[in-house]
């Protein structure tokens, strides 16, 4: 149905942008995510504990920022005012400021069709309610037959109507990526595989063929193409601890863990990604990890 599988996979950039490949990946809270690990690296924003929260401010000694790009400078702004980690994935939080860099990050990826188009996202969910609709049908058929004959131990038919708006609701959500988008994914993981055993030195690998990323922090470019998984055990344990506590609260709270666990090797999202290791986005990240 997805007829992207058939168009050919986008080169591997000559100089990838960590930024897109994370929006890609996992959305506007994946691109959160990487933008405050990148200020944090720079010396620009800190995260503390209190308790069971995390916070993040403005360092006291603030580094220049007129050499900062404009993305970057947006959300330090929004980091005047001292802020929990979950408020960075709320409606109006830091997610609400990176919309205007998420749309055109946006735009780009859907011109490559790295997206699921419209067209496939109609027809999925028009299959989907024509399914579902013959299945309710012929149980308001059968439901109605047992009455009229008496028969009213109809509580499995009831059940069985409910529970089949609820699983081809599930199978009507479409994946965030495209199949040509999973590939890219697919294919960026597998050009910079070397990233995921030691950055700075496959950095130095990577940068005699794309002097590009000499200007690049090997950590976040690690982290835009494989995830937050990909730092474990890397030293940044104030930043691993504080997305850990936002997500454990968020699940105690019931509220949905996307905002801040979508952080492994997501190569497509129901709003958000599919995560394939140690993501519980609401199908990924994906899925919800923001986007389309």
């Amino acid at each position: 149905m997805d007829w992207t599988e058939k168009q050919p996979i986008p080169l591997i950039p000559q100089s990838p942008d960590p930024y897109e490949i994370a929006y890609l990946r996992g959305g506007e809270n994946e691109l959160a995510r990487s933008l405050i690990f990148s200020l944090s690296q720079k010396g620009f924003l800190q995260i503390t504990g209190e308790g069971k929260k995390s916070y993040i401010t403005l360092t006291r000694n603030q580094p220049n920022w007129t050499t900062l790009p404009p993305i970057e400078k947006s959300i330090l702004s929004w980091f005047q005012t001292t802020r929990e980690i979950g408020e960075v994935f709320e409606n109006y939080g830091l997610i609400e400021r990176l919309k205007p860099f998420s749309l055109e990050f946006e735009q780009k990826i859907k011109q490559n069709n790295l997206l699921i188009p419209n067209d496939v996202k109609t027809k999925t969910r028009l299959i989907s309610l024509l399914i579902f609709g013959l299945i309710a049908l012929i149980g308001s058929y059968k439901l109605i037959a047992s009455i009229n004959h008496g028969r009213y131990n109809i509580i499995f038919l009831i059940l069985f109507i409910i529970g089949s708006f609820v699983v081809f609701t599930i199978l009507g959500k479409t994946k965030r990526l495209s199949e040509r988008g999973k590939k890219y994914i697919a294919g960026l993981q597998s050009a910079f595989e070397k990233l995921k055993s030691n950055p700075t030195i496959a950095k130095q690998y990577y940068s005699q063929n794309m002097p590009v990323l000499n200007s690049v922090d090997p950590f976040l470019l690690t982290m835009g193409i494989f995830g937050t998984s990909a730092l474990i055990g890397r030293g940044f344990n104030e930043y691993e601890k504080a997305f850990a506590k936002s997500q454990k609260q968020n699940s105690d709270s019931g509220n949905s863990s996307c905002g801040s666990s979508c952080g492994s090797s997501c190569s497509s999202g129901d709003s958000g990604s599919s995560c394939s290791g140690g993501s519980s986005c609401g199908g990924g990240c994906g899925g919800g990890c923001g986007g389309s």
